[in-house]
């Protein structure tokens, strides 16, 4: 259940995306994936989705979306330049920062890493920790 919720969430805010042509609007609120590929039958794209739905649960834990353009003229293939039939999945973090880019799947140990040494998420991390001690008293 919790991962064809992922799944529907993760197309709908693809069209959300679309529609806005602009992550500006995440800033602030989600750290994003943004996964480039020229087919849906990309056997790099299938593999990262396998990873991502696999890892629902740390991605709602970290503010993390998938946003996915299947489009070699799309804007974003545009914004980050990437012409041809290449794969590629990079992550924007908070701040509107690229901060990881791969032409390979990137395995939710390191995409979570990445995420949890950045400022703002070890900001997270203490507030909940905080909470969750007051919480106990």
């Amino acid at each position: 259940m919790r991962v064809c919720l992922f799944l529907l969430l993760a197309s709908f805010m693809s069209s959300l995306l679309f529609a806005d042509n602009d992550l500006a609007g995440f800033q602030g609120k989600n750290r994003v994936l943004v996964l480039l590929a020229s087919s849906a039958d990309d056997p790099l794209l299938r593999e990262q989705q396998a990873i991502n739905a696999a890892s629902a649960a740390g991605f709602g834990e970290r503010d993390l979306i998938m946003i996915l353009e299947i489009r070699q003229d799309g804007p974003l293939h545009r914004k980050f330049g990437l012409q041809g039939r290449d794969f590629r999945a990079l992550l924007i973090g908070k701040d509107g920062h690229t901060a990881l880019q791969r032409s390979k799947p990137i395995s939710a140990t390191e995409l979570f890493s990445v995420i949890d040494a950045m400022p703002m998420r070890r900001d997270e991390i203490r507030r909940q920790k905080k909470a969750s001690a007051s919480s106990h008293m």
